[in-house]
C-alpha cells in the first residue's frame, strides 16, 4: 500500500500541471446579426473571417478574461449595447472555463486512480495465488 501511495505521489508530480492547472483552450465570441452570443474555436475559418472584418474596419475585438478569449463586435455598436455584450461574453467565458477545467481535471485524475490501485491489486492477487499454492491448493474452511 505504501508503494501505491508513492506511485500516486510520483504520478501527481509528473501530471501535476494537468490536474491542478489544466490548459483551457481559448474561444472566439461574437454576436452575429441575430443578437445571440455564439462561440467558436480559435484559429479556424470563423476567426479568419472575423479578422478580415477587423482589417476592413467593420469589427472590433475585445479581450475577455484572458488573451485566449476574444469578443468580436461591430464598430458601430452603441456603448450601452457593447457593455451588455461584454457582460454576456464574460458569463459565457466563466461558464466555459469552469466546465472545461472540471472536465480536464477529471480526465487527468481518473487514469491516476487506475495507476494507483492497479499495481496493489495485482500484488494482492498474486500473493493470494501464491499462498493458495503453498497451502497445497486446499479449499479454505
Amino acid at each position: 500500500m505504501v508503494l501505491a501511495l508513492l506511485w500516486v505521489a510520483f504520478a501527481l508530480l509528473v501530471q501535476g500541471g494537468s490536474v491542478f492547472n489544466p490548459y483551457v483552450p481559448g474561444r472566439i465570441i461574437a454576436t452575429p446579426a441575430g443578437g445571440t452570443v455564439q462561440t467558436w474555436d480559435r484559429y479556424g475559418e470563423q476567426q479568419r473571417n472575423f479578422d478580415e472584418g477587423v482589417s476592413a474596419g467593420a469589427l472590433q475585438t475585445t479581450q475577455i478574461g484572458s488573451d485566449s478569449f476574444l469578443l468580436y463586435t461591430r464598430k458601430d455598436t452603441e456603448p450601452a449595447r457593447f457593455q451588455e455584450r461584454v457582460a454576456e461574453a464574460q458569463k459565457i467565458v466563466d461558464a466555459y472555463v469552469a466546465d472545461e477545467t472540471t472536465r480536464r481535471r477529471s480526465a487527468s485524475i481518473l487514469p491516476l486512480l487506475g495507476l494507483a490501485f492497479f499495481p496493489p491489486f495485482i500484488v494482492f492477487v498474486l500473493g493470494a495465488a501464491i499462498a493458495w499454492a503453498l497451502m497445497g491448493f486446499r479449499k479454505s474452511a
